[in-house]
């Protein structure tokens, strides 16, 4: 069959052109799914958190930083022995952003709300992990770590 008309011919090469992104469009989105690792958090949990090698910061005198300091559970304990050594404790919640920005392996705990604002504040290179909910003074507290994502 041949197309003798010049409309035929072009509808034609357009349908083959489209054919042709099409697949360019698929073989280049294989190619990438296959070739770039995905940011893949391993931090969970408070218990992955305690396993890790993850510097931990607290505000110091916050209610976050008594709750560490009161557990009897042993991964807050664990993980306060760790910031105590350390001396993770900054003074406002900005200096423990600019830490865990500026240090390799650094996580930052603290309420929820407040640590997803700074999240959502360019450079946009932070997340949250809800970690704990307890009850403390009749309140029920959400507790949220906050890391770096380095993408790779």
């Amino acid at each position: 069959m041949s197309l003798q008309q010049l409309s035929g011919r072009i509808l034609t090469g357009c349908y083959w052109f489209c054919i042709l992104i099409w697949v360019s469009t698929y073989t280049a989105n294989l190619a990438a799914f296959f070739t770039v690792k995905n940011a893949e958090l391993t931090i969970n949990s408070l218990v992955d958190l305690a396993k890790s090698t993850y510097e931990v910061g607290v505000l110091d005198s916050s209610a976050v930083y008594e709750a560490f300091k009161k557990s009897p559970l042993k991964t807050q304990q664990k993980i306060w022995h760790r910031m105590k050594a350390a001396g993770t404790f900054p003074q406002s919640t900005y200096q423990a952003v600019q830490w865990v920005r500026e240090r390799e392996k650094f996580a930052f705990i603290h309420d929820g709300p407040q640590l997803r604002h700074l999240a959502n504040q360019p450079p946009c290179d932070l997340t949250t992990r809800k970690y704990h909910k307890y009850l403390m003074n009749h309140h029920l507290l959400d507790h949220f770590c906050i890391i770096r994502v380095k993408l790779t």
